[in-house]
């Protein structure tokens, strides 16, 4: 018994370890996570066999695979926020309607003409490889960086498919397990009225339960974490005892819900979804990568290349082009939509569940589904994950020269550059956290994110079309040091620029800065968010922010001149729009026919500004 104690802990810990790894992997060589995750779970499985989910969870295989589904369907719906949908709400609509039917109508015929399975197995395998999913979607987003419309597009169809997705495969499982696939319209349009009846009943009050009992201050703090999970859980077991599956939607809906209330503040619970969801999909591939079987994979191998072909070159493009007629997309845009639709732990997880239970009732070609479905997600991962940025640059729907800023924070000085660098003609996003600044930034008609950047989705949740630098500039000095981070993985740390911390302002020695953990140091070393809302300060500041247009190499000259008390020089705008600013322990410089951004005193601002 102790062997068998031992050896369960041991496997346990394993599947934490390697998926934990293979996401560390795949960010340090910045590949998506997904192959790496798929590829230690089949080291770990079929081809080492350290590893046997079957015999480790035994009955608790299919629990723990639906309950992972239903916090990774909730953090989805969590981070859907409506008011972002409606500018693209034409093409989304369609993707998820026309796209959707088109994508199950061509992936089905091509799995029954392509790899033989029977037409019960082919619905199935169909409905299954309609979703697409944020947690594939996004790393390939974020290293393409398409425009901003397309991005929105793609991620908005990846969290709006995943649980119809999984609810159209439920409902074909039903009808093959009756026997009656002939009448599965009939079936599918009854399965859908009853299932979004209760989906949308026990949605609705887990929600309530929720914003009630956290509104009255019932639940304390420490254990919002913990009551949102068991209410995820509790919603997701009732309403699959009405109706199978249907809890899938009713999560999903609690969390959009969640998501676009504005009475209770959920910005805690993203944080802990987050990275609760990132521990659930690493140990989710691990496991359902490692009860595949190699004879299984080399069965279909041949045909299995045929079928993803046929998905990628003739399913997708199809239901793109049906999807986006039409609209303002260009034939190059609906191209580049065409070649982002990889599949991930959504259609890995019901696949791996229908397979299950199909074959333990002995249905025929039953199981190929889970070979099948992860021959697709591993072929879709591979293609889109290393083609869509070469393909977004041919296509010419990316900016490779983006030069708009990010600014992180709003205080007086962070809202006078903002104001300063539209002047110039760069795109200036914002970026708060606090709620009292929000107001005034929206007043001034700048694009705006209120985000944490504790949140692991930091990055992902703000545009980033047409930014190519970020400046920290918050009186957090430990935020703006995670803000650099996140972003460093993004831009590089040669376009991550903060604020020096209070404790390296404070130490003023003969050399330079000491090595940077995070961005690099911005203006002199005195220059403190402290001293420069002191500075700048509408109500008393003795500094204005300008920029001056240096026409001429006299007029450099002259400026360099009268740098030090009454001049303050703080970035360097070139004829490209290229922005650089000045950093701490470095000197200005400066050319004809650049723009000067300084601190001037008010006494003497009309000398410079042009």
């Amino acid at each position: 018994m102790e062997t068998d104690d031992h050896s369960v802990l041991i496997g346990l810990s394993s599947i934490v370890v390697l998926g934990t790894a293979a996401q560390w992997l795949a960010w340090r060589f910045k590949l998506p996570s997904i192959l790496i995750l798929l590829l230690c779970g089949l080291a770990a499985g079929p081809l080492t066999g350290l590893l046997n989910p079957d015999a480790l969870l035994g009955e608790l295989l299919s629990p723990f695979i639906s309950l992972s589904v239903a916090i990774i369907l909730f953090e989805g719906g969590l981070s859907l926020e409506l008011r972002r949908l409606a500018k693209h709400s034409l093409v989304v609509s369609r993707l998820i309607t026309l796209g959707l039917i088109a994508t199950w109508v061509g992936t089905t015929i091509s799995a029954y003409v392509i790899l033989g399975t029977n037409l019960e197995i082919s619905f199935l395998i169909g409905a299954i490889l309609i979703v697409t999913g944020p947690t594939v979607i996004t790393p390939i987003l974020r290293h393409a960086r398409p425009r901003s419309d397309l991005q929105s597009a793609l991620r908005w169809e990846g969290i709006v498919t995943d649980p119809i997705g999984a609810i159209l495969a439920f409902l074909v499982f039903e009808a093959i397990l009756a026997q009656n696939i002939a009448l599965a319209p009939a079936s599918i349009i009854f399965g859908i009225i009853e299932s979004s009846v209760i989906g949308v009943l026990f949605g609705f009050a887990g929600a309530f339960f929720l914003i009630k009992f956290f509104q009255k201050f019932w639940i304390p703090d420490h254990l919002h974490g913990a009551t949102t999970i068991a209410t995820v859980f509790g919603v997701f077991v009732a309403s699959n005892e009405l109706h199978q599956e249907a809890g899938l939607l009713s999560v999903t809906l609690m969390g959009i819900i969640l998501a676009n209330q504005r009475i209770i503040a959920v910005q805690h619970l993203i944080e802990f979804k987050e990275h609760l969801q990132a521990l659930l999909i690493s140990a989710l591939f691990i496991v359902l990568a490692s009860r595949l079987r190699l004879s299984d994979l080399a069965v279909v191998a041949n045909e299995n290349l045929l079928f993803l072909a046929a998905l990628v070159l003739i399913v997708r493009p199809a239901a793109v082009f049906i999807s986006s007629a039409h609209s303002s997309f260009t034939w190059k845009d609906k191209l580049f939509l065409s070649f982002v639709a990889p599949r991930g732990i959504v259609a890995a997880a019901v696949a791996s569940l229908f397979s299950l239970r199909l074959v333990s009732l002995g249905f025929h070609q039953a199981e190929l589904i889970a070979p099948v479905v992860f021959f697709v997600i591993f072929g879709t991962a591979l293609i889109y994950g290393l083609g869509a940025r070469p393909l977004a640059r041919r296509l010419g729907v990316t900016d490779l020269h983006s030069q708009g800023v990010l600014i992180i924070g709003a205080g007086a000085f962070a809202q006078m550059l903002a104001e300063t660098l539209h002047s110039v003609g760069l795109r200036v996003i914002r970026n708060d956290w606090e709620r009292n600044y929000i107001d005034r930034v929206y007043a001034n008609d700048f694009i705006t994110y209120q985000q944490s950047p504790l949140s692991s989705n930091f990055v992902d949740e703000i545009d980033l079309n047409g930014i190519g630098k970020i400046l920290a500039l918050s009186p957090n000095d430990e935020a703006n040091t995670i803000a650099s981070l996140r972003f460093i993985s993004v831009f590089g740390r040669e376009n991550v620029f903060q604020l020096r911390p209070h404790h390296h302002a404070a130490e003023k020695t003969k050399h330079a800065s000491p090595p940077q953990p995070s961005g690099r140091f911005l203006f002199d070393a005195d220059m403190t968010y402290e001293r420069l809302d002191e500075l700048c300060s509408k109500d008393g500041g003795s500094f204005m922010l300008i920029a001056d247009c240096l026409s001429t190499k006299g007029e450099v000259e002259a400026f360099n001149a009268q740098i030090g008390e009454k001049v303050i020089p703080l970035f360097v705008i070139n004829s490209e729009k290229t922005l650089s600013p000045v950093e701490a322990d470095s000197q200005l410089r400066a050319a004809a026919g650049d723009n000067i951004i300084a601190l001037v005193s008010k006494a003497d601002h009309r000398k410079f500004d042009c």
